[in-house]
C-alpha cells in the first residue's frame, strides 16, 4: 500500500506488530498456561509532503485503532464593548454536547486531506468472494462477462 502525505508536518502512526497473539508455556505442575504476549509495536513515519510504501498488515495495524471523542457545538458570542472598523467583535466558543462518537484518527486525516492513498491494501477476497459482494450491492457480475480487475474495480468502488 501507498500513502503520500499532504500536509507540512510528518505524520507519526504506531503499529503493533503482535496484536492478539498468545504464547502457551507449561509451568512446574503440568498446567499449561496461554497468556498473551509483550507487546511489540513499530513507528511508522510519513514525512511532510513525501510518498512512502507500507505494508499492508502494518498498515492494517495502525489503522484498525478506534478513539473516543466529545461532540462540540460551535457558538458565536459578541464580545461587549468590542469593535472593529463599527462592527461588533465575535468569539467562538465551543459548547460539549454530551454525546460522543468513535473515530479512526487515521481515516479523519484521510478525510480531511492530509493523507491520500495512492495505492490500496491489497484484497485477500477471491473473485467468487467479489462477485457475491457485488451481488450483494444489486450489481450482475459474471467470470465469463468480465475480466478479474474489471470485476476488482468494481468492488474496491462499490463496496470498501
Amino acid at each position: 500500500m501507498r500513502v503520500r502525505n499532504l500536509s507540512e508536518a510528518p505524520i507519526m502512526l504506531n503499529a503493533y506488530i503482535n496484536a492478539g497473539k498468545t504464547t502457551e508455556h507449561v509451568d512446574q505442575h503440568g498446567n499449561t498456561i496461554t497468556k498473551a504476549e509483550t507487546p511489540q509495536h513499530t513507528l511508522i513515519c510519513i514525512p511532510a509532503e513525501c510518498e512512502v510504501e507500507i505494508d499492508d498488515n502494518l498498515w492494517k495495524q495502525a489503522t484498525s485503532g478506534k478513539t473516543r471523542v466529545q461532540v462540540f457545538e460551535e457558538e458565536r458570542e459578541v464580545i461587549p464593548e468590542a469593535t472593529m472598523d463599527g462592527k461588533p467583535v465575535y468569539q467562538t466558543v465551543l459548547i460539549p454536547t454530551g454525546k460522543f462518537r468513535d473515530v479512526n484518527l487515521i481515516q479523519e486525516r484521510i478525510k480531511k486531506g492530509d493523507l491520500e492513498i495512492t495505492e490500496k491494501v491489497r484484497s485477500t477476497l477471491t473473485i467468487a468472494d467479489k462477485i457475491k459482494a457485488l451481488g450483494k450491492k444489486k450489481v450482475v457480475v459474471t467470470a465469463e462477462t468480465h475480466t478479474e480487475d474489471d470485476i476488482a474495480a468494481l468492488h474496491s468502488t462499490l463496496c470498501e
